[in-house]
């Protein structure tokens, strides 16, 4: 019987927006980009710390208010022992804001051979940290499957 593969395996869920784990999420827009990430048993925790440390990191290397990367992260609840995180990336100018050379270049660049992001982190958090973190988030240990749609608001079929 091959119908279990065929079967579509999303079912209706609860979520809860997490703001900690969020990036200048208040940006409003009509297009999105949504990432749906299925976590392996027992990463969630790790997985969501990491999520929040990496966005005031994010915060502290680039205070420029102006910034217009935005993205709400939510986080299924009473989800037994399958972690979803829901990331919905607000993409206020559009696709456009996908490719690669939509923004800017940083006028200051770092030097060769050195990543502010990384500098930034272990002064915080220490260099174990650091390596505890490239082990979950780099070689994606904490990651059973993930899913990515483009969505686009249409405010004809939706509520005022």
């Amino acid at each position: 019987n091959f119908s279990p593969y065929l079967e579509d395996e999303r079912l209706n869920a609860t979520f809860r927006h997490d703001d900690t784990a969020s990036f200048n999420g208040n940006v409003t827009a009509e297009k999105f980009q949504v990432t749906i990430t299925h976590l392996k048993m027992g990463t969630q925790q790790a997985t969501m710390r990491e999520l929040r440390r990496g966005n005031l990191v994010s915060a502290k290397i680039n205070p420029n208010p102006t910034f217009r990367f935005s993205a709400n992260t939510y986080v299924q609840v009473m989800q037994g022992t399958k972690s979803v995180i829901v990331q919905v990336r607000n993409l206020k100018d559009g696709f456009k804001e996908l490719d690669n050379r939509y923004f800017p270049p940083n006028p200051n660049p770092p030097a060769p051979g050195t990543n502010p992001f990384k500098d930034a982190y272990i002064k915080d958090y220490g260099q174990e940290a650091w390596d505890a973190r490239s082990k979950l988030l780099d070689d994606n240990a904490n990651i059973e499957s993930r899913e990515v749609y483009l969505m686009k608001l249409r405010k004809d079929l939706s509520s005022q």
